[in-house]
Protein backbone atom coordinates (compact mmCIF):
# COMPACT_ATOMS: atom_id res chain seq x y z
CA UNK A 1 0.00 0.00 0.00
CA UNK A 2 1.17 3.43 -0.73
CA UNK A 3 1.01 6.49 1.48
CA UNK A 4 -2.11 7.80 -0.34
CA UNK A 5 -4.04 4.65 0.59
CA UNK A 6 -3.14 5.04 4.27
CA UNK A 7 -4.14 8.71 4.30
CA UNK A 8 -7.44 7.96 2.55
CA UNK A 9 -8.13 5.09 4.96
CA UNK A 10 -7.43 7.37 7.90
CA UNK A 11 -9.81 10.02 6.58
CA UNK A 12 -12.56 7.44 6.09
CA UNK A 13 -12.00 6.07 9.61
CA UNK A 14 -12.16 9.53 11.17
CA UNK A 15 -15.31 10.31 9.17
CA UNK A 16 -16.99 7.09 10.31
CA UNK A 17 -16.07 7.79 13.92
CA UNK A 18 -17.54 11.28 13.65
CA UNK A 19 -20.79 9.90 12.20
CA UNK A 20 -21.07 7.29 14.95
CA UNK A 21 -20.25 9.83 17.65
CA UNK A 22 -22.86 12.20 16.22
CA UNK A 23 -25.48 9.45 16.39
CA UNK A 24 -24.61 8.69 20.01
CA UNK A 25 -24.67 12.40 20.87
CA UNK A 26 -28.06 12.84 19.19
CA UNK A 27 -29.46 9.87 21.12
CA UNK A 28 -28.05 11.28 24.38
CA UNK A 29 -29.58 14.69 23.67
CA UNK A 30 -32.91 13.02 22.83
CA UNK A 31 -32.81 11.06 26.09
CA UNK A 32 -32.12 14.27 28.03
CA UNK A 33 -35.06 15.97 26.34
CA UNK A 34 -37.34 13.02 27.18
CA UNK A 35 -36.19 13.26 30.80
CA UNK A 36 -36.83 17.02 30.80
CA UNK A 37 -40.34 16.71 29.38
CA UNK A 38 -41.23 14.01 31.92
CA UNK A 39 -40.01 16.29 34.70
CA UNK A 40 -41.99 19.25 33.37
CA UNK A 41 -45.17 17.21 32.92
CA UNK A 42 -44.73 15.98 36.51
CA UNK A 43 -44.41 19.59 37.66
CA UNK A 44 -47.65 20.43 35.87
CA UNK A 45 -49.41 17.48 37.46
CA UNK A 46 -48.24 18.54 40.92
CA UNK A 47 -49.26 22.14 40.24
CA UNK A 48 -52.90 21.07 39.96
CA UNK A 49 -53.11 20.63 43.76
CA UNK A 50 -53.55 24.28 44.83
CA UNK A 51 -55.85 24.93 41.87
CA UNK A 52 -58.12 22.01 42.60
CA UNK A 53 -58.28 23.04 46.27
CA UNK A 54 -59.78 26.37 45.22
CA UNK A 55 -62.20 24.71 42.78
CA UNK A 56 -63.40 22.40 45.57
CA UNK A 57 -63.77 25.30 48.00
CA UNK A 58 -61.10 23.86 50.29
CA UNK A 59 -58.79 26.85 49.91
CA UNK A 60 -58.61 30.45 48.83
CA UNK A 61 -54.83 30.53 48.64
CA UNK A 62 -54.53 32.49 45.42
CA UNK A 63 -50.80 33.06 46.01
CA UNK A 64 -50.13 29.31 45.79
CA UNK A 65 -52.56 29.06 42.88
CA UNK A 66 -50.67 31.80 41.05
CA UNK A 67 -47.39 29.92 41.40
CA UNK A 68 -49.12 26.80 40.06
CA UNK A 69 -50.65 28.69 37.15
CA UNK A 70 -47.26 30.18 36.29
CA UNK A 71 -45.64 26.73 36.35
CA UNK A 72 -48.33 25.40 34.04
CA UNK A 73 -47.96 28.36 31.71
CA UNK A 74 -44.16 28.15 31.54
CA UNK A 75 -44.19 24.42 30.92
CA UNK A 76 -47.06 24.64 28.41
CA UNK A 77 -44.94 27.01 26.35
CA UNK A 78 -42.21 24.37 26.17
CA UNK A 79 -44.34 21.40 25.11
CA UNK A 80 -43.78 21.67 21.36
CA UNK A 81 -40.01 22.05 21.79
CA UNK A 82 -39.96 19.19 24.30
CA UNK A 83 -41.45 16.88 21.69
CA UNK A 84 -39.02 17.71 18.91
CA UNK A 85 -38.18 15.31 16.10
CA UNK A 86 -35.88 12.50 17.15
CA UNK A 87 -37.34 12.08 20.64
CA UNK A 88 -39.84 9.32 19.88
CA UNK A 89 -39.37 5.66 20.71
CA UNK A 90 -37.48 4.99 17.49
CA UNK A 91 -34.63 7.18 18.81
CA UNK A 92 -35.16 7.06 22.58
CA UNK A 93 -36.56 3.67 23.61
CA UNK A 94 -37.48 4.84 27.13
CA UNK A 95 -39.88 7.42 25.66
CA UNK A 96 -43.53 6.51 25.95
CA UNK A 97 -44.68 9.32 23.68
CA UNK A 98 -47.23 8.22 21.12
CA UNK A 99 -46.25 8.37 17.44
CA UNK A 100 -49.27 10.60 16.75
CA UNK A 101 -47.31 13.50 18.25
CA UNK A 102 -45.23 13.47 15.08
CA UNK A 103 -47.62 11.94 12.54
CA UNK A 104 -50.36 14.45 13.45
CA UNK A 105 -47.97 17.30 14.16
CA UNK A 106 -50.24 20.16 13.06
CA UNK A 107 -53.02 18.91 15.34
CA UNK A 108 -50.56 18.38 18.21
CA UNK A 109 -49.13 21.89 17.86
CA UNK A 110 -52.63 23.38 17.71
CA UNK A 111 -53.55 21.57 20.93
CA UNK A 112 -50.34 22.82 22.59
CA UNK A 113 -51.08 26.39 21.44
CA UNK A 114 -54.57 26.14 22.93
CA UNK A 115 -53.07 24.97 26.22
CA UNK A 116 -50.75 28.00 26.26
CA UNK A 117 -53.70 30.29 25.50
CA UNK A 118 -55.82 28.82 28.29
CA UNK A 119 -52.91 28.86 30.76
CA UNK A 120 -52.38 32.58 29.99
CA UNK A 121 -56.05 33.12 30.85
CA UNK A 122 -55.67 30.95 33.96
CA UNK A 123 -53.07 33.35 35.33
CA UNK A 124 -55.52 36.20 34.76
CA UNK A 125 -58.32 34.30 36.47
CA UNK A 126 -56.12 33.58 39.48
CA UNK A 127 -55.11 37.23 39.65
CA UNK A 128 -58.78 38.25 39.68
CA UNK A 129 -59.15 36.39 43.00
CA UNK A 130 -62.77 35.77 42.03
CA UNK A 131 -63.55 32.13 42.72
CA UNK A 132 -66.26 31.84 40.06
CA UNK A 133 -64.07 33.43 37.37
CA UNK A 134 -61.28 31.10 38.40
CA UNK A 135 -63.50 27.99 38.32
CA UNK A 136 -64.76 28.85 34.84
CA UNK A 137 -61.25 29.32 33.49
CA UNK A 138 -59.93 26.27 35.31
CA UNK A 139 -62.55 24.22 33.47
CA UNK A 140 -61.42 25.68 30.13
CA UNK A 141 -57.80 24.95 31.03
CA UNK A 142 -58.72 21.38 31.97
CA UNK A 143 -60.43 20.93 28.60
CA UNK A 144 -57.24 22.10 26.88
CA UNK A 145 -55.25 19.53 28.87
CA UNK A 146 -57.82 16.92 27.96
CA UNK A 147 -57.31 17.61 24.26
CA UNK A 148 -54.15 15.51 24.57
CA UNK A 149 -54.83 13.45 27.66
CA UNK A 150 -58.47 12.40 27.40
CA UNK A 151 -59.44 8.92 26.36
CA UNK A 152 -59.29 5.52 27.97
CA UNK A 153 -56.45 5.15 30.46
CA UNK A 154 -54.99 2.23 28.54
CA UNK A 155 -54.68 4.35 25.41
CA UNK A 156 -53.17 7.25 27.30
CA UNK A 157 -55.35 9.67 25.36
CA UNK A 158 -54.96 11.25 21.98
CA UNK A 159 -51.29 12.24 22.24
CA UNK A 160 -50.47 11.33 25.81
CA UNK A 161 -47.87 8.72 26.52
CA UNK A 162 -48.87 5.12 26.19
CA UNK A 163 -49.36 3.29 29.44
CA UNK A 164 -46.65 0.86 30.43
CA UNK A 165 -47.76 -2.73 30.26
Amino acid sequence: MNRYTYVLGGIVAVGMAAVLAGGVMAQTQGAELVKQRKTEMGQMSKAFGPLIAIVKGESEDFAAALESAKTMNTNAKRIVANFSAGTGREAVPQSRAKPEIWTKRVEFEAAAAKLVEESDKLIGAVNSKDVQTFRTQFKAYGAACGACHKGPKKSGGKFRFEEEL
